[in-house]
């Protein structure tokens, strides 16, 4: 009789342990046996049989073939060795910061007032396909908003004025991404060529005028997200635009006000943008 105990004790332990045996099978051709706790986002969370520690390891997707889980064969889930999240959409707002340099011969109440125009807000989107896990190509734009005004001061060359700058830039733009194998962080540089638009609307004296130019620009961008719930990454994200126009103003134009107030002969868009953003990766 205890024969007989001991070998139902023994045949119900073996097909616990067979139940509960797991089994992924890598892109390397390894066979890891183990028990899976969790699988989810592109990841795999386990731990090896037989293992001296009681460390549990995630390996993601695009390193796994097939995997067992459960009742669940090998043939039933079958993986492929080119997952990972392909698209990637995002949005920011944040700060801009204008590179270009102030001429400070036409006085201090001149200067003064083209410092306010060095600093306005940001909003930027961007749209990108990964072909490759890394590397991905896609569209991004931003459009950077300036204001100031002033009246009043005895040393101006105008009574009032009011300025409300524009620009936009859109361009095509390769995605280098890095991440790490838990995917809970990615790091994003962003290299970009595109065209660059400027539109300054004001009133100058009670007259009011429009300029408006255009170009190539350029840009690049780091960005680093956190996952904060499933597919949503938050972030931030430092970059730059370089960009400039040659000054085209007509003599009896009033925007040749505006455009006299420093001595350079183009108008520099050239900035650094500081944005948090939101991205979806899917």
């Amino acid at each position: 009789m205890k024969y007989y105990l001991l070998t139902l004790v023994l045949l119900i332990t073996l097909s616990s342990v067979s139940y509960s045996q797991d089994t992924i099978f890598t892109s390397k051709q390894d066979t890891i046996l183990c028990t899976i706790y969790d699988v989810k986002e592109g990841t795999i969370l386990f731990k090896k049989f037989n293992s001296n520690h009681d460390r549990k390891v995630v390996i993601p997707f695009d390193m796994v073939t097939r995997y067992s889980y459960g009742e669940v064969t090998p043939d039933d889930i079958y993986i492929g060795k080119s997952y990972y999240p392909k698209l990637q959409i995002g949005a920011g707002y944040g700060i801009s910061y204008m590179l270009k340099s102030i001429d400070k011969s036409n006085g201090e109440a001149v200067t003064d007032y083209l410092k306010g125009l060095k600093q306005g807000t940001i909003i930027n989107a961007s749209a990108s396909y990964f072909i490759y896990q890394y590397m991905g190509v896609g569209i991004k734009y931003s459009r950077v908003a300036l204001s100031n005004s002033v009246s009043g001061i005895k040393d101006m060359p105008f009574k009032s004025l009011k300025e409300d700058i524009e620009s936009n830039y859109i361009g095509v733009a390769l995605n280098i991404r890095v991440m790490p194998i838990s995917r809970i962080f990615y790091l994003n540089m962003t290299y970009s060529v595109g065209y660059l638009s400027y539109k300054d609307t004001g009133i100058v004296d009670g007259v009011g005028f429009e300029y408006k130019n255009s170009d190539i620009g350029y840009s690049v961008d780091i960005m680093g997200d956190i996952r904060v719930y499933k597919k949503l990454f938050a972030g931030v994200k430092v970059g730059a635009v370089i960009g400039y126009f040659e000054k085209d103003v007509e003599p009896d134009d009033p925007a040749i006000i505006v455009a006299n107030l420093d001595d350079n002969k183009s108008v520099s868009m050239s900035r650094l943008d500081f944005a948090v953003c939101l991205r979806v990766f899917l």
